[in-house]
């Protein structure tokens, strides 16, 4: 009995923490759902004059697609789609171009669903290099979270020790009365 209650609340804990981590569920979306073309890259953080891999899906079959770079327009060159609509090309980025940027994929999709955008967009942040010549580093951003699952994990084993400590002080008093 006592190792059955020992085991409850710590497991109870760890339940609790999964309905907290998973959130609350998203709201069913229409039926059937809109399928739009997406672009993607490798990274969303390149360094100056990197080449990177831009990738997209659900564009027309065989079109080709107008791979292009915003703020200024840079011509990123074009790719075609295989007959699923998905296409991958790699470009090199403008030397010189750093900041906020939107790689656009223009044309290859003549048949898009409402609510789809017309042209799929891809934000960039293109990082420098420092102007060493050398990167400064993977282009990539730092991570600043938090490792929820250590914080559970010290709760499960503090609330374990907290049981265990309360039941050998009730034991140790039942004793004394004897």
């Amino acid at each position: 009995m006592r190792l059955r209650s020992l085991l409850v609340l710590p497991l109870a804990v760890v339940a609790l923490g999964a309905v907290l981590l998973a959130g609350p569920a998203a709201p069913a979306g229409a039926y059937p759902a809109t399928i739009c073309a997406t672009l993607e890259v490798s990274t969303t953080n390149p360094l100056v004059g990197a080449t990177i891999t831009v990738s997209g899906s659900n564009f027309d079959p065989d079109a080709t697609i107008k791979l292009v770079l915003h703020s200024q327009t840079y011509q990123l060159g074009s790719a075609k789609s295989d007959s699923l609509g998905n296409f991958t090309k790699d470009v090199k980025l403008p030397a010189g171009v750093t900041g906020h940027h939107l790689i656009e994929a223009i044309g290859g999709t003549s048949d898009e669903p409402s609510g789809c955008p017309a042209d799929p967009i891809q934000a960039l942040d293109i990082q420098s290099n420092g102007g060493s010549g050398e990167p400064a580093g993977n282009g990539g951003t730092a991570f600043t979270g938090l490792d929820i699952l250590a914080l559970i994990a010290a709760a499960v084993v503090l609330l374990g020790g907290g049981v265990l400590i309360n039941r050998s002080g009730k034991r140790r008093r039942a004793h004394q009365r004897v």
